[in-house]
Parts: C-alpha cells; sequence; structure tokens
C-alpha cells in the first residue's frame, strides 16, 4: 500500500501545473508529502474510527492545506493570478 501512496505522489508532482516560481512548485511538492505522511498516521490511527472526519484524508488535506484541485486520482497546484 506505501507504493500505492508513493506512485500517488509521484504523479502529483509530476501532473503538478507549472507555476510562476520553481520555489512555489517546490513548496507544493513539500505540502502534498506532509499531506501524505500524515495521511497514513489518520489510516493507522483513525481508519475505523466511527467519528473520522473528511479532514482525515489525503484528498482533503492536499485540497485544504495546499490548494489543490482534485479530478479523480490527480492533484494539480491551483494558479493564482
Amino acid at each position: 500500500m506505501s507504493a500505492y501512496l508513493l506512485a500517488i505522489l509521484f504523479l502529483t508532482t509530476t501532473l503538478a501545473v507549472a507555476s510562476d516560481s520553481s520555489k512555489d512548485l517546490g513548496e507544493f511538492r513539500d505540502c502534498v508529502k506532509v499531506c501524505s505522511d500524515q495521511y497514513w498516521k489518520c489510516l493507522e490511527q483513525k481508519a475505523r474510527r466511527e467519528d473520522a472526519s473528511p479532514e482525515d484524508s489525503f484528498a482533503a488535506c492536499t485540497r485544504i492545506r495546499c490548494g489543490a484541485l482534485l479530478f479523480g486520482c490527480q492533484i494539480v497546484k491551483n494558479r493564482k493570478g
């Protein structure tokens, strides 16, 4: 299963929309990585809890924290400006 998340992480960074600055893209990749790490922790700790919230998922984390747009399994950096 960890290979699956690594593949998603690779796809998200590869399919991310190019920004004006490589620093912005690097920050986006770092944010997605943090969400990926957090997602595994939530799976281990809260996967079977009835009171788990949508913020506990990888997709919700990338949308809320990173400002990503979600299209199925693809996560794309939201352009600003």
